[in-house]
């Protein structure tokens, strides 16, 4: 009877070691990925640089931009550089790019400064919301959201474009 009981004491000291084990592990996992996260730094804009590529869209309000004419943009591209910014409707060149970080957790009750994505109701949980204007000199000529380092949001005419980076 003895032996039994101490086994089964044992048993469970060893399932608990491991167990406590296994949680350190996933702890320092997802410390890692958040670290990952918080080492892209959101406001150089050379880090979007390149080809973007329409891969939705979805509206959001309205507009005069046709349902058809909206989705005959997916796989359109967007061009982000230095010298130029190309989107599927317009370009521009010598694009001065504004970097703004909005904080997205407001008060109850305090209605909102910026019509950002989330204004419309798109990702609402978001803590902060990274948004570029793109400026023609001292004109607003169109701006874009980051979701994520591989991911940016347009707004244009009601309808939100979702693009991902052109592999």
């Amino acid at each position: 009877m003895k032996r039994i009981s101490l086994s089964l004491i044992l048993l469970i000291l060893l399932f608990y070691m491991f167990s406590c084990s296994d949680a350190k592990d996933t702890k320092n996992t997802n410390s890692n990925s958040k670290s990952n996260q918080a080492e892209f730094d959101y406001s150089k804009i050379s880090n979007f640089y390149g080809v973007w590529i329409v891969t939705n869209v979805e509206r959001y309000r309205g507009g005069l931009t046709t349902e058809e004419e909206a989705k005959s943009y997916i796989q359109k591209t967007i061009t982000i550089s230095k010298d130029k910014y190309i989107s599927f409707i317009s370009s521009l060149s010598n694009p001065i790019y504004k970097y703004r970080k909005i904080n997205n957790k407001l008060p109850e009750g305090v209605v909102p400064q910026d019509r950002t994505s989330s204004f419309y109701g798109y990702k609402m949980e978001r803590d902060i919301i990274y948004l570029y204007e793109v400026y023609d000199k001292d004109e607003l000529y169109a701006n874009f959201e980051v979701i994520s380092p591989n991911e940016l949001l347009f707004m244009f005419d009601g309808w939100f474009f979702f693009s991902s980076r052109k592999r």
